[in-house]
């Protein structure tokens, strides 16, 4: 019974002291740095904000980890999701990147009725696993 009554208080004073040290212990300070998130793609040519026709000649800077032995997959689709063009896009210089921006050029040749579609350019995945996919779309107008 004694030592039951020795325990209590210490037990007691661990925690109290345990409180005092973690209450006013100095927090660590974190310093948060802004980094400019920039796209993966931008295109330079052409203007997709005006209409396209075929053949297209793209070119533009992607993202160099989204390369994979100097290609990638881009895609071409009608507004009613018909693949126009399956191909892909080079990006020779894509070891020079470490993470940034390389050029890269396509030539997609296509024929349609429709008058406005999607481009999009993939990643290229080798290892096919979906969760490593990623994709950027871009809205494209048709010459009549």
């Amino acid at each position: 019974m004694k030592s039951k009554i020795f325990l209590f208080p210490i037990s007691l004073a661990v925690i109290f002291f345990s409180s005092i040290i973690i209450i006013f212990s100095p927090l660590k300070s974190v310093k948060i740095v802004n980094v400019p998130y920039t796209q993966p793609i931008t295109i330079s040519s052409p203007d997709l904000s005006q209409v396209i026709k075929s053949p297209l000649i793209l070119k533009g800077q992607i993202d160099s980890s989204w390369v994979f032995e100097a290609s990638f997959p881009v895609e071409l689709f009608d507004n009613q999701g018909k693949s126009l063009f399956k191909g892909t896009a080079s990006a020779p210089n894509w070891t020079d990147g470490n993470g940034d921006l390389v050029d890269f050029t396509a030539t997609i040749k296509f024929s349609t009725s429709a008058n406005s579609g999607i481009l999009e350019i993939k990643n290229d995945n080798p290892s096919g696993l979906p969760e490593n996919d990623k994709s950027q779309k871009f809205s494209v107008l048709f010459v009549k």
